[in-house]
């Protein structure tokens, strides 16, 4: 519950920044997926897939705190490119037309790391953990996500976006980067189930 609550909200924030993350303004191309952060078969240019990573232990006795990490990956489709083609440009500048994967990259973690601000994913996920009639939860988050890290950019080929790799055609329309931002120390507490 607390995982799928903190990945609603993220989802919730970057869709309300849908169109500085180059998407449109419905946030279409933003969605929860499995934790590899595969997009789904339709997905266009860019796709940002939020999904789960870590939970820890905050080490407390009293009380079951945990820390909650995410993971946010950004998949850029290069169509019409053949793999030995794949450059840097496709990552750090294509055109004034199609913002670089870097870009679009840095735009995420930005809007992770600064949300410590106003707190709104976890607010949001707070909202979503509160039970009916009650609007504040009596366990919830009380400490926002932060930016961790980025991975290097890795190529994608056509079975990340689910096409026929047999298809030669379909082979050079569907292949790309990705790249995932770490974001964690979403600290929720909550009073442990059972007692000694």
């Amino acid at each position: 519950m607390s995982m799928i609550a903190l990945l609603k909200a993220v989802k919730v924030k970057l869709k309300a920044n849908a169109t500085l993350l180059a998407l449109t303004p419905s946030g279409q191309g933003i969605e929860i997926v499995p934790p590899n952060g595969q997009p789904p078969p339709y997905q266009g240019i860019f796709w940002i897939g939020v999904h789960e990573a870590q939970v820890r232990s905050a080490e407390s006795w009293s009380d079951l705190d945990q820390y909650f990490n995410i993971d946010v990956t950004i998949t850029k489709r290069v169509v019409g490119t053949p793999w030995d083609r794949l450059t840097q440009m496709d990552l750090y500048g294509d055109s004034n037309a199609v913002p670089s994967l870097d870009y679009i990259t840095r735009l995420v973690a930005n809007l992770l790391h600064t949300d410590t601000a106003d707190n709104n994913i976890i607010n949001q996920a707070n909202t979503y953990l509160s039970s009916p009639g009650n609007s504040v939860p009596a366990e919830g988050f009380y400490e926002p996500l932060r930016m961790l890290s980025i991975d290097v950019a890795r190529a994608v080929g056509p079975d990340w976006f689910h096409a026929d790799v047999t298809d030669a055609d379909a082979a050079v329309q569907n292949i790309g980067w990705a790249k995932t931002v770490h974001a964690g120390g979403a600290r929720r507490t909550q009073e442990t189930l059972f007692s000694n």
